[in-house]
């Protein structure tokens, strides 16, 4: 008779679905997912900026005359990474 209940049991879980915790931890994964993935595209935006790259390196004479000169709506990162999100990242990569 225990091993009929036990079966029921385990029917009973698998015709309802996932735990309430269950549900909660796949939302909170995705969500946490959804989020990190906002800050990596603002943050590669962010750190595409020629200002950034100058607070970052001694390059402040080159920053300086690359936006007085015909270039300056170009940013560092369209010359100096290979296209692309892999180029991107392999360009800001620490040598």
């Amino acid at each position: 008779m225990s091993n009929d209940k036990e079966t029921e049991t385990m029917l009973d879980r698998e015709v309802r679905g996932p735990s309430s915790k269950a549900k909660r931890l796949i939302i909170s994964a995705s969500f946490a997912t959804v989020l990190l993935g906002i800050f990596m595209v603002v943050g590669m935006h962010y750190t595409s900026q020629p200002n950034f790259c100058a607070s970052c390196h001694q390059i402040s004479p080159s920053v300086v005359s690359w936006s007085e000169g015909p270039h300056k709506d170009v940013t560092c990162l369209k010359c100096h990474a290979d296209p692309g999100t892999v180029g991107m990242s392999s360009a800001k990569s620490l040598d």
